[in-house]
């Protein structure tokens, strides 16, 4: 449960509570480690969190079995053991949780909570606003009634600063500065126009030369290139378009004439930020400004503003109605709090899809683990076998979770072993209570 601090070959660091950020960059040859660290990426791929937890539980496995072969006993009972335990222990965990609405902003947000608090324990004091944040921003983007949650449709922008400024932007933030000082730095009520077509002279994919024989030619050659330029930004005009968001270039005279028509432009702002402001404002991308149509095309925005953000200029496309995509803008004091940053946001984020899927929660602190540990247990006294002996071995593995959590809190393992069994051996049944 503490940080862990990697220093790869290169000499970048990375500080992590993160179990599967950190197995990641670790180099291992041993078939059992590898194992462990293909099964914590499992579950940060799949969950999104409980990657240390599963670290724990594989761990301690691979313990027990090793005290059972001591003890004679073949690898096959041992395999057919555990995954009978397994088995079982998927049927107590179906009928242990409780269901809840998957539009229940304040289980959502005690989820989230949960996620947060032991990966961003320095930062404790904006967890409550970073947890609401999040969770506003997987709501923004689900659809509830489906069970569905499209977290790619949230992006996280990050930028160093104080960590209270963390916010949620109801459209997209685009790291970028609006492209000449001549044009407006903000707009209210934004009619947004996405291209994916150059305005600007570009270079042939072959070899070419144009020949020209005159002054006069060379005057022709270059008037019809500059009408064609203004034909086009005579089309982007027409079209009642007051931001210009493009993947490609736009030449310093096309910016000059949108300038003169009070028209923001933004050139070669990445695919994935014109995917995302897509989604936000509901605008559709034109690759042929030469037949554009009218207001079909445009999105929405309240507004487009430029703005300083981490000593760097960034574009904000916000007061979007009903996006389909927002932003969450991370701040922190260094690069490495960061990351940290963005790896349990994303945690959060990915644990808050999981109950919009299948909105079933069961308490945490390890209680969970320790009422299945206890039905396991009595399982195993009515099974025939050396089975018997891998089932109780498989629920002393399950206990390592909470008794983990006791050790890391000070308290004393034995005296909490077994008061934590009497519990919940008396609990289980149709009477349940987490401890």
């Amino acid at each position: 449960g503490m940080e862990k601090m990697f220093i790869d070959i290169l000499g970048e660091t990375t500080v992590t509570k993160d179990g599967a950020t950190l197995l990641r960059k670790i180099d291992v040859e041993h078939p059992a480690a590898k194992v462990i660290i293909e099964s914590s990426n499992a579950v940060d791929n799949e969950v999104g969190d409980g990657t240390i937890s599963v670290v724990v539980f594989a761990g301690a496995l691979i313990q027990k079995a090793d005290e059972l072969l001591d003890q004679g006993i073949s690898p096959s009972s041992i395999a057919d053991g555990y995954s009978k335990a397994l088995e079982f222990s998927l049927k107590i965990a179906g009928t242990l949780s409780e269901q809840r609405d998957n539009s229940d902003s304040e289980t959502m947000l005690c989820l989230a909570k949960t996620c947060l608090y032991p990966k961003l324990a320095p930062m404790v004091e904006v967890i409550d606003n970073v947890a609401r944040i999040v969770v506003n921003a997987v709501i923004a983007v689900s659809d509830m009634r489906n069970n569905r949650a499209h977290i790619d449709n949230i992006k996280i922008e990050e930028k160093i600063g104080n960590t209270s400024d963390t916010r949620l932007v109801d459209g997209i933030v685009v790291d970028k500065t609006i492209d000449s000082p001549a044009m407006p730095k903000s707009l209210n009520n934004a009619k947004i126009l996405l291209i994916d077509q150059d305005l600007e002279d570009k270079n042939t994919k072959i070899d070419a030369e144009v020949r020209l024989d005159s002054a006069t030619e060379i005057k022709q050659f270059l008037h019809a290139a500059s009408r064609k330029l203004k034909n086009r930004i005579q089309n982007i005009i027409n079209s009642g378009a007051n931001v210009v968001i493009s993947r490609k270039g736009i030449n310093p005279i096309a910016q000059q004439y949108l300038a003169e028509a009070k028209i923001i432009s933004l050139r070669r702002v990445k695919e994935n930020d014109i995917h995302w402001i897509e989604k936000a404002t509901g605008a559709n991308v034109i690759n042929d400004i030469d037949n554009i149509g009218l207001e079909p095309f445009l999105g929405y925005a309240g507004s487009v503003y430029e703005t300083n953000i981490g000593g760097d200029k960034m574009v904000f496309v916000e007061r979007c109605i009903n996006p389909n995509s927002v932003t969450i803008l991370l701040r922190a004091s260094t690069k490495v709090a960061l990351d940290e940053f963005h790896r349990s946001a994303l945690n959060a984020i990915n644990v808050l899809r999981d109950f919009i899927i299948k909105p079933n929660i069961v308490y945490g602190g390890g209680s969970f683990e320790a009422i299945v540990a206890s039905e396991v247990k009595k399982l195993s006294t009515i099974t025939r076998g050396r089975t018997q002996i891998v089932m109780e071995k498989f629920a002393d593995a399950l206990e390592e979770i909470p008794l983990t959590i006791a050790k890391n809190a000070g308290m004393d393992e034995l005296d909490t072993r077994s008061e934590l069994r009497a519990k919940t051996y008396r609990s289980t049944g149709s009477k349940v209570k987490w401890f």
